[in-house]
């Protein structure tokens, strides 16, 4: 079908990351995105450097509900860095504004939900049960996205929260998957009524009884089904610096894992690399990171 009898607000930002860019054509505007891996991955990372890099496009700001307190240590650290390497000598630089939440109750209170998530108890058993008691249009995270100025929102991280909330017994799965769409239900409706990008981590999940098989998101038959575009970021080798390999879950246009491409974290964050020789080589010696000009240089002990 020719794309000019297609009528849809349907965009992209570019991010200035070749794994991001060229495997997706960039963020995808209004529509949640997940970023998910291992823990010390780089996820919180790469959604601060992303959304430093998007907000600061569009003179706009961020806003971090966070479920883990290391946001705020990497935060603190990091945005000094993305905002030189991104907005330099600008005026206008993106302002992050942090709110907390560490269970689902606190978490869905700031969408305007008032929750009870209890334990019920039977013949010596029991289950989580979920119910909703009070909805409100008129949200605290509405408010902050109407009156700051946010482009940009990040939820760091979706698994804490979940985790906290519902203890992982079958018996509790109905009660978790009601919570989780609730949850997807906000986020969808945020970009629906505001002009936002909106990125979330996630934690990996994998199946004890199969080491071979590969991880999928958490709780991924309900959450991972209201996420169309969804990154997983795989650990190669830490040191300096530290390399990545970048997976395409899931995407419009990409096969399931189906595309990935190589990254290095440095001082600065997020770096491309060319291909898998180039990350292999970073470890066996025959090349090294420059970096004062983040890329990958020859070594001088390859002969």
């Amino acid at each position: 079908m020719s794309e000019e009898l297609i009528h849809a607000n349907i965009s992209y930002a570019q991010t200035g990351l070749k794994f991001i860019d060229e495997m997706w054509g960039g963020i995808p505007w209004r529509t949640p995105v997940a970023l998910v891996g291992p823990t010390r991955a780089g996820k919180t990372l790469l959604s601060l450097q992303v959304s430093v890099k998007l907000a600061s496009a569009v003179d706009g700001n961020i806003l971090a509900i966070r479920s883990e307190t290391s946001f705020d240590t990497i935060a603190k650290s990091w945005m000094p860095k993305f905002i030189k390497r991104y907005v330099g000598e600008k005026s206008s630089k993106p302002h992050l504004y942090i709110l907390s939440a560490i269970d689902m109750r606190q978490l869905l209170a700031l969408h305007g939900d008032k929750v009870r998530i209890r334990f019920k108890s039977a013949g010596g058993s029991g289950k989580m049960e979920f119910d909703i008691l009070e909805t409100s249009e008129n949200s605290k995270i509405k408010q902050m996205i109407a009156n700051n100025n946010i482009s940009v929102v990040i939820y760091d991280s979706l698994t804490a929260p979940i985790h906290r909330s519902f203890p992982a017994k079958r018996e509790n799965f109905p009660a978790r998957a009601d919570a989780i769409k609730r949850l997807c239900y906000h986020m969808l409706y945020l970009c629906d009524e505001f002009p936002i990008f909106l990125i979330a981590t996630h934690h990996e999940s994998r199946d004890p009884a199969n080491p071979f098989a590969k991880p999928s998101m958490a709780s991924e038959s309900t959450l991972g089904y209201e996420f169309g575009f969804i990154m997983y970021i795989e650990k190669l080798r830490d040191g300096r610096p530290s390399t990545r390999r970048i997976w395409n879950i899931r995407s419009p246009t990409i096969p399931e894992w189906g595309e990935c491409r190589y990254c290095v974290i440095d001082d600065y964050g997020f770096w491309d690399l060319e291909n898998e020789d180039q990350a292999k080589g970073l470890h066996s010696g025959r090349y090294k990171w420059d970096m004062k000009n983040h890329r990958v240089v020859e070594s001088k002990r390859r002969k």
